[in-house]
């Protein structure tokens, strides 16, 4: 067991993950202690401490490690085993703020914030690190988003080299994520900086349906056999609000940019329910200035002819055709009811119907797969030549059934992930693919990283927007969540819609209203 006491310090969402990412399975206890005037004194602080918690009651509590944490007065201290590691406590002196960058107030406030825990999280790290014998390639970073103080500081014009040395010392970054994050940063740079994203704003069309659900899969998605009669019900749930959206819930002032219809499987409509879908953007949406409209037909088994027609004919370019692997033992273990065949015969579909902006996704990690298994999946992928190839890390959510049915997929683990990584690495260097945006999540197999990889000039506009939160992205349909920017206080704000299907076809005003209400309260600050 595991376990932190915590006096007067906020950081428990930070430093949980960095322990979580040592050991994914440990049961995890955090008591939270008000501070004292005899913990200002580390010599104090350690009799306070022998006092306030016998030995038996440590024991009852943290039977492995116990992690003492303390902001104000700066100390921390680590129980193991009956006895003090005293050498680990650690002095957070006060930031040097004449060398962090910054482009407004709330910016220093929250790099101040990220140097106090950066300063807690670093001696852990190196605890845990000699405690587990494992080095995590990310160092202390555990946010989703790695990349967003590179581009912060590349934009704010340091150089890179200084960008480098600060990652390495301050997260303990491998210089390969290192040398990935300026990578990707550098490519988001010269994108945005195109974009003119200030003045414009996205769309999001959430659409969840799928013809199956994957044993990983934790979004809003409902099998089209069961819920198949509720399409239409939700189509004319979703209609409303796009109305509402392209009227008055408009961004006062922008211009939409990209749009991102995604789920789910978009592509589980039938092709006349597509049409409508894609009707109604257009019909309520001013379109003359987007640079991308994206369709997710990730699932093969959900792609026809009529369907792509119906996408070609209003001017789409850019789709996902997401294979995930492969290999046909692990499509069936997953839960994915189509053949590599059907990916293949999609795939050329696409490209003799004029497709000329593919993207393919897949997952390392899935259920007793090797690194064989996936150089395989890269060999035959090699052949169809997409435009982009989104390399995820398999992560298992507290909604996925790989979680929530563990029993059923018990001793089902893959092997060699960081080597699975490599391969990918190498298989985009050799195919002329770099990196173009890159996040993680929580749970994540070893710890490692989703990554996007493009051809020159493939790049998907939207991925970027969202990755870095530089624009309000207006999110439509069940579980889905509008993230507006405020650049007056350099926040995002959040307006979620339900993601039960039943609750969103009948709570449609009330997803409106929310908008509605955000806007009526902010447009000014937008």
């Amino acid at each position: 067991m595991f376990g932190m006491i915590i006096w007067g310090v906020d950081f428990e969402q930070d430093l949980r993950p960095l322990i979580k990412a040592f050991y994914p399975d440990c049961d995890f206890t955090v008591r939270k202690e008000e501070i004292g005037d005899n913990l200002r004194d580390i010599a104090e602080w350690t009799a306070f401490l022998e006092c306030s918690f016998p030995k038996k009651e440590r024991e009852e509590f943290f039977p492995d490690y116990a992690f003492y944490l303390m902001e104000s007065g700066g100390y921390f201290a680590v129980w193991h085993g009956g006895d003090w590691i005293l050498d680990e406590f650690h002095r957070i002196d006060d930031p040097d703020e004449h060398q962090m960058i910054f482009r407004d107030d709330i910016l220093k406030k929250n790099a101040i914030r990220r140097k106090y825990r950066n300063a807690l999280m670093r001696p852990l790290y190196r605890i845990l690190e000699r405690v587990s014998g494992v080095h995590l390639p990310w160092g202390i970073l555990t946010g989703v988003r790695p990349t967003k103080q590179v581009l912060e500081q590349m934009e704010a014009g340091v150089s890179e080299s200084e960008i480098a040395r600060f990652m390495r010392e301050e997260y303990f970054c491998t210089e390969e994520k290192i040398a990935m994050s300026l990578s990707v940063a550098r490519t988001e740079n010269k994108i945005l900086k195109k974009m003119n994203y200030r003045a414009g704003y996205s769309i999001y069309l959430g659409i969840p349906f799928c013809p199956s659900t994957c044993y990983y899969c934790s979004f809003t998605s409902y099998p089209v056999a069961v819920y198949g009669a509720r399409t239409e019900d939700y189509l004319d749930a979703l209609f409303k609000e796009i109305r509402y959206v392209g009227g008055e819930g408009k961004i006062p002032g922008k211009k939409l940019q990209t749009v991102y219809v995604g789920g789910g499987t978009p592509t589980t409509l039938s092709a006349s329910q597509l049409d409508r879908l894609f009707t109604c953007m257009e019909e309520n949406f001013d379109l003359s200035n987007v640079e991308e409209i994206t369709v997710e037909a990730g699932r093969p088994d959900s792609i026809t002819k009529e369907k792509l027609s119906v996408i070609r004919a209003h001017g789409i370019q850019r789709i996902s055709i997401n294979p995930q692997t492969m290999n046909q033992k692990t499509l069936d273990l997953i839960g994915r009811r189509h053949t590599v065949e059907q990916v293949e015969e999609a795939f050329f579909m696409a490209r003799e119907m004029g497709f000329d902006h593919i993207n393919m996704d897949i997952i390392l990690g899935l259920a007793n797969e090797t690194p064989r298994d996936v150089a395989e999946t890269l060999a035959r992928i090699e052949k169809l030549s997409p435009d982009n190839l989104t390399v995820h890390t398999l992560a298992v959510k507290r909604a996925a059934r790989l979680n929530t049915n563990r029993e059923e997929y018990e001793g089902l683990k893959a092997s060699g992930v960081q080597e699975m990584l490599r391969f990918s690495r190498e298989f985009a260097r050799e195919n002329n693919y770099h990196p173009y945006y890159l996040y993680r999540q929580k749970n994540m197999a070893e710890n490692l990283e989703n990554v996007g990889y493009t051809r020159p000039g493939k790049e998907g506009l939207y991925n970027i927007l969202i990755m870095e939160e530089r624009q309000t992205i207006l999110a439509l349909g069940a579980g889905a969540t509008t993230k507006y920017i405020m650049p007056a206080g350099n926040r995002m704000v959040r307006v979620e819609n339900v993601k039960s299907l039943k609750d969103y076809i009948e709570r449609i005003d009330e997803m409106i209203a929310r908008k509605e209400n955000f806007l009526r309260e902010h447009r000014d600050e937008l």
